[in-house]
């Protein structure tokens, strides 16, 4: 592997080796990505950044208006773990994103800063009551039915200690 030829020759295997295993973790990379903009796509694979975890779902919008962001958690450690989500519909070729985040106390919709109090309408745990009952966590993003039967992606970011 001594002349140009095959050096470039070896670069173009390894960014398509690179390129499968991207889209062997259900990461698209279309064929006109370039090289340098494969550490995005790196980035999109669940690992998300240092210290949180990405999970994504996607699905058919049903028509109660709301999906679940976290399973298996009680009140406290989805107050310390829950971290953002967010949601997207896709209306024919539009895509409409819409974000939650909750740091450290902070309340935020992709229409601003909300209060708890507006958070606490939005999110809601699946058993009502004893805050130390390990549950599901439900996000109502669409409470009058607009998207209802549309495909969907959800991706949650998690904090772990």
């Amino acid at each position: 592997m001594g002349t140009v030829a095959e050096k470039f020759a070896y670069l173009q295997g390894t960014k398509e080796a690179i390129k499968q295993a991207i889209n062997a973790k259900n990461v698209s990379v279309p064929d006109d990505t370039t090289f340098r903009e494969y550490a995005n796509k790196i980035f999109e694979i669940g690992g998300g950044f240092d210290g949180y975890t990405r999970t994504r779902t996607s699905g058919t919008m049903p028509s109660d208006g709301e999906v679940a962001i976290m399973h298996n958690a009680n009140q406290q450690d989805f107050d310390d773990k829950f971290t953002v989500a967010v949601f997207t519909v896709t209306e024919g070729t539009y895509k409409r994103p819409m974000v939650l985040v909750s740091p450290y106390g902070q309340y935020v919709t992709s229409s601003g800063t909300i209060s708890s109090a507006a958070f606490d309408s939005l999110v809601r745990g699946s058993i009502p009551g004893d805050p130390t009952v390990f549950q599901s966590w439900y996000w109502s993003v669409d409470p009058y039915g607009t998207f209802a039967g549309k495909p969907y992606t959800l991706d949650v970011y998690v904090y772990h200690r």
